[in-house]
């Protein structure tokens, strides 16, 4: 199963793809105010994250803003937020402020993965 997720952030210079090896490729559309994203993964967690991701390289400070005006959560542990990478890999410490299936209607979590799995 697929989610739907839009979140409204400007584009200049943002790509999308496919962290890992999702069985369900993902896409993205981009629209007035930012991206409108059909995802497919096992979760972003443990070993080896599988999801789809809007991305930018930000080296250095960065200040960004991401809302999330529709989440159709597939999956309990389905996720909708922003999230920073140390790298595409799909092993890559990171940090994701969320909404999830379990958080969407009393607010937002924080998950993070401190190092890199090995």
């Amino acid at each position: 199963m697929k989610s739907i997720v839009t979140s409204a952030f400007r584009s200049a210079g943002f790509a999308s793809l496919d962290i890992g090896s999702p069985q369900l490729a993902g896409s993205a559309t981009q629209v007035e105010d930012g991206w409108d994203l059909v995802a497919g993964g096992t979760d972003i967690w443990e070993k080896s994250d599988q999801f789809r991701f809007v991305c930018k390289q930000a080296p250095g400070d960065f200040d960004i803003a991401v809302r999330v005006e529709n989440f159709a959560p597939a999956h309990l542990y389905s996720k909708a937020g922003l999230m920073i990478r140390g790298s595409l890999s799909p092993d890559s410490a990171h940090l994701m402020l969320i909404c999830s299936a379990i958080s969407f209607d009393s607010g937002t979590n924080s998950l993070s993965t401190p190092a890199i799995s090995g």
